[in-house]
């Protein structure tokens, strides 16, 4: 069981610090489920390293305009390319129903299921926990619910180009909402420790 502290003031990384450090032992692959990513620049060095050691790192979160929270969207945005700089394949889920599962992949035996979002506020204020399961049978079940969640991405290839399953509609999103999430993530870059 990974814990983050319980007190009431900011607290120390400490479960993406030991997250880190079992994905950091993957042999193959890692597949991080994260409703949202909010990340500084130690989460962004952390996962480029990541990158840079394991062959397949894979991360899904809602897309812009199927996700429910305008203020993590809107920093997504905004952080886009520095996420796509880490060397991370990254998917946005289309599904229609904003998705909220938090959950990694390592290798095909390890199984990790929580409350941990990739973001600042459950890395340095919230309390989290995060079960680890070493499991072949367990891990290989997750993979595939997780590789039915990816039937609804749509796969990012650089801040502005996708590769889009023939199936999926995407929402567009009206260009007034567009331009205020533009805003926003650039009113409220003060406050990305709370987002």
């Amino acid at each position: 069981l990974l814990s983050g502290e319980t007190g009431i003031y900011g607290k120390e990384p400490r479960v993406f610090y030991m997250l880190s450090q079992l994905m950091a032992h993957a042999q193959e692959q890692v597949i991080i489920h994260t409703p949202y990513a909010v990340c500084n620049d130690y989460m962004y060095d952390t996962l480029t390293n990541l990158c840079a050691q394991v062959p397949d790192v894979t991360m899904m979160v809602n897309s812009v305009e199927n996700g429910d929270n305008l203020v993590a969207s809107s920093d997504y945005l905004k952080n886009k390319g520095h996420l796509i700089e880490t060397g991370l394949e990254i998917y946005e889920y289309d599904g229609g129903i904003s998705y909220h599962g938090k959950s990694v992949v390592i290798d095909n035996d390890i199984s990790i299921v929580g409350s941990y979002n990739l973001d600042l506020r459950s890395t340095y204020m919230d309390t989290e926990l995060m079960l680890v399961v070493k499991s072949e049978a367990l891990t290989q079940e997750l993979t595939g619910y997780m590789e039915d969640m990816h039937q609804d991405c749509r796969k990012v290839i650089d801040a502005r180009t996708y590769e889009t399953p023939p199936h999926l509609d995407i929402a567009r999103i009206p260009p007034a909402k567009r331009f205020f999430l533009g805003f926003l993530g650039i009113l409220l870059a003060p406050f990305r420790c709370v987002i």
